[in-house]
């Protein structure tokens, strides 16, 4: 079926912040995969799969409600929400590099590693796709 109805610029900020969401998530599973086939970490009590579906599809929903907000309430506030967007991923990513795990070193950095690997997909995801898809004319019309 074809209907012919626009989207309100809140159900295009969920629906967008939803899609990057999953594109997100695809993208740190197959790092979480690569990553620990690669330096044979094993610890899962955080970082598991479970949490980077839940945590990231909601993380990304979030920003994507953050966004369509800024950009309603300001002129320029796409741009706004992109500075803050990579504000707040460089701030997540220094943050990162001081969590210790274990008491082993190995496990410490290899932990750190995976965290912020992931943290750059959600951020890279966070301020290249979201404002992207939300102005893209094709992917409103095809898929939101």
């Amino acid at each position: 079926m074809d209907y012919e109805f626009e989207q309100s610029p809140l159900s295009k900020g969920i629906l967008v912040g939803l899609f990057a969401g999953i594109v997100a998530t695809c993208l740190c599973l197959l790092f979480d995969i690569v990553y620990r086939m690669i330096t044979g970490f094993a610890m899962s009590e955080l970082i598991n799969v479970s949490s980077i579906i839940f945590i990231t599809n909601l993380l990304l929903l979030v920003l994507g409600l953050i966004y369509f907000a800024l950009k309603r309430a300001f002129t320029y506030g796409g741009l706004v929400c992109i500075v803050g967007f990579i504000l707040l991923g460089a701030f997540t990513i220094y943050k990162a590099e001081f969590v210790e795990r274990s008491t082993n070193p190995g496990q410490s950095a290899a932990f750190t590693g995976l965290l912020i690997g992931l943290l750059i997909i959600i951020g890279l995801c966070s301020f290249l796709l979201l404002p992207l898809l939300y102005t893209n004319k094709w992917f409103n019309k095809h898929v939101v």
